[in-house]
């Protein structure tokens, strides 16, 4: 997503890899619209999508008496776009913070903007911790199997398998990435296919039942998975 004064514009994933199409959104309405659509997936950036719309509409309605009223509402309106996501609450009660802190503040609008713009930075931050560590335990040759869903969209970066996968790329560590696929529409493994070739990594898509074949030892290196909730117990969803 990219941010340019007041305005968002938002990568329409339903249209990646095939076609680089930006959905442009100069009102909050726009952005409401866009989430509750498949354009836009991955918790950080409907995250991040959510607060700038937080600023959007606050935007367009400074200086109305009923500013409070209506900007509760459009925050209403964000999460019925999408109730099963916590990061979009979330990021949303850090707006809702932010808001209480400079309520009588003439810097009120500058403040919202910069936790909007924190919070996918703080993600960027997290993410590059992580590909740090992550390929450290990147072997230096054989099978990589991947199970991943959102490719890099799930994060504000290059975060999760891919980022891990990527910094272990520029170290000449990989050999082989094997993308699992379990959507009928193949849609995943071609988002993340697409986004491995254009990082010079080696990979091919496979059906996920054949990673199975895969288990003998030395075929297989490693074993990335995406864990969307994670329990206290290491057990991943």
């Amino acid at each position: 997503l990219l941010w340019q004064e007041r305005s968002l514009s938002l990568l329409d994933q339903s249209k990646y890899p095939g076609e680089v199409r930006w959905i442009e959104c100069s009102g909050y309405q726009s952005v409401i619209d866009a989430l509750g659509t498949s354009a836009v997936s991955g918790e950080a950036i409907i995250a991040s999508a959510g607060a700038y719309a937080y600023c959007l509409a606050a935007l367009s309605l400074e200086g109305s008496s009923e500013f409070y009223k209506k900007l509760m509402e459009v925050k209403g309106a964000l999460l019925a776009s999408r109730p099963d996501s916590p990061a979009l609450a979330a990021a949303l009660g850090r707006m809702d913070k932010a808001y209480e802190e400079y309520r009588n503040s003439p810097e009120l609008i500058t403040a919202l903007l910069a936790m909007a713009v924190t919070i996918p930075r703080q993600d960027v931050v997290a993410c590059r911790a992580m590909n740090r560590h992550g390929k450290e335990i990147i072997p230096e040759e054989g099978n990589i199997v991947l199970s991943c869903r959102s490719g890099v969209f799930h994060t504000a970066s290059f975060g999760g398998p891919i980022g891990t996968l990527r910094a272990a790329a520029l170290k000449k560590k990989l050999s082989q990435v094997l993308v699992c696929e379990t959507r009928p529409g193949l849609e995943g493994a071609r988002q993340i296919a697409g986004e491995l070739v254009q990082e010079n990594v080696p990979v091919t898509p496979i059906p996920a039942p054949a990673a199975a074949t895969l288990m003998p030892p030395r075929s297989l290196a490693l074993v990335l998975l995406e864990g969307v909730r994670s329990a206290a117990t290491g057990d991943l969803l």
